[in-house]
């Protein structure tokens, strides 16, 4: 019976230790591989969508954690993918995963079964209340009890992350009124509230601030006292993610670009931030053009424009996709400049690398590699400029060649190569040896049309933006 029960301890000790170096293997396994992350080109971001500070305008993502990511991908040279979810436990499902790379989200959830918190910095914004109707109080903020007074038996929503806080439970305790709860992003409630559907909103200070842009008639009558952040995390065990942004954060919040963040989204101007060049989801179409900023590059981008025979919209376009309009950006590719120009290009022009760091020569040299492009596309009389200027902005961003080969393969198999339609299926194709070994291939594989194509759709969406907005 003793010897049963030794041998019996060994095979549980044995079994232990082996559990135990699976899981630390696990631990290993899922820590991020950053060079594979900067190859595959993207920075994977899941966010709750009821995140305090987060807003969703014209299927764009925008608020203080989505820009202090944006600053984190361009750093390791990578675009920003933001996927959007309605509910956390849909959020950390993809993490856990692997489909994204990190999480924001409520504070309440960074110590969720071991998941590990970043160090990014803090953003603490508040509540507010919201309402479309006629009341006495005007603008000014009531006060917390003649607020109840207010919302006694009418219909208010709350947002889902306002119940996280513990105003929520002082709500449910003293306040008299058809409370629902949305579980969806706020600013598709505006709408509602404006029309009379909703007679009160509770929501975060910087959704309030884009509700009473889009709705002049919507006006905040109540601020609570509670502040609330928001945080970042990653899987259990990936502390090489971890480290990695950890150690940026440190330098990027010394720099001028964090200040100027940190008092645009702790100020009241949040909103013009993004309007300058954003529209207005109920914009009236029929409106006339404005005569506004896009950016502060406008005058030296219409110089080189009209020099090149361009829409200097379209060249802003492709400016804010390139490099948020910064001229200080260089690619870890070595790219320069507000259209990010490489210096093979730029020699090409007989220019060097150094010219590239002013706006004005890194902008005319990037024209007449388009137009360049374009003249030697020899594109049928009858083609579109929709399908121009996609094909032309495709081999702006994956090179000519390999759109040269999607056109030629598109020929071969009976399609038009002057349609972006067919350019862009052959684009994808050539990453398949089926296709990167035909005889028609010149340029070899191609595994970046994903990122060429999310260009350029990114591009004409903004160029079309512009168009109907500015003169």
């Amino acid at each position: 019976m003793r010897k049963l029960s030794t041998v019996a301890l060994i095979v549980i000790l044995i079994t232990v230790s082996i559990f135990s170096l699976v899981k630390l293997t696990d631990r290993r396994n899922v820590a991020t591989d950053m060079n594979a992350l900067r190859e595959r080109g993207e920075l994977r971001v899941a966010i709750n969508m009821n995140l305090p500070g987060y807003i969703m305008l014209n299927g764009d993502s925008y608020g203080f954690q989505c820009d202090v990511l944006n600053e984190y991908a361009a750093n390791l040279g990578v675009d920003l993918k933001v996927i959007p979810e309605k509910s956390n436990e849909g959020a950390m499902a993809l993490l856990d995963a692997g489909e994204v790379d990190m999480v924001a989200t409520m504070p309440r959830y960074v110590d969720f079964q071991g998941r590990i918190n970043l160090n990014s910095p803090s953003y603490n914004t508040g509540y507010v209340v919201l309402t479309a109707a006629d009341a006495k109080s005007g603008d000014s903020d009531v006060s917390l009890d003649s607020l109840k007074r207010m919302v006694a038996g009418q219909n208010v929503v709350l947002t889902e992350d306002f119940t996280s806080t513990r105003l929520y439970e002082q709500w449910l305790d003293s306040v008299t009124a058809k409370a629902a709860i949305s579980y969806d992003n706020s600013t598709n409630l505006f709408g509602s509230l404006d029309n009379g559907d909703i007679d009160f909103i509770v929501c975060g200070r910087m959704e309030a601030q884009l509700a009473r842009y889009l709705y002049p008639s919507i006006r905040q009558v109540h601020s609570f006292d509670e502040s609330v952040s928001a945080a970042m995390v990653v899987r259990e065990g990936d502390y090489t993610l971890k480290e990695d942004f950890d150690t940026w954060v440190d330098g990027f919040m010394n720099t001028e670009r964090f200040v100027a963040l940190h008092e645009i989204y702790y100020g009241d101007n949040v909103i013009e931030h993004y309007m300058e060049t954003e529209e207005a989801p109920n914009a009236d179409a029929s409106a006339p053009k404005k005569e506004y900023s896009i950016s502060e590059y406008d005058d030296i981008i219409k110089r080189a424009s009209l020099k090149a025979g361009r829409d200097w919209r379209l060249v802003s376009a492709i400016a804010y996709n390139e490099s948020r309009f910064k001229n200080d950006v260089v690619s870890p590719k070595g790219a320069v400049g507000i259209m990010q120009v490489m210096p093979s290009i730029a020699r090409h022009f007989g220019q060097s690398e150094a010219q590239m760091a002013d706006a004005e020569t890194n902008i005319e040299t990037a024209l007449k590699l388009i137009n360049k492009i374009e003249s030697s596309l020899k594109f049928a009389p009858e083609t579109s400029e929709y399908d121009r200027l996609c094909i032309v902005l495709a081999c702006y961003n994956g090179g000519i060649g390999h759109v040269l080969d999607a056109r030629r393969l598109a020929r071969k198999y009976g399609e038009n190569p002057d349609l972006w339609s067919s350019v862009s299926k052959y684009l994808v194709k050539k990453a398949n040896a089926e296709y990167y070994t035909d005889e028609a291939v010149k340029s070899g594989r191609f595994l970046g049309s994903d990122e060429t194509c999310s260009f350029v759709a990114k591009v004409m969406q903004k160029f079309e933006h512009y168009r109907s907005q500015v003169e």
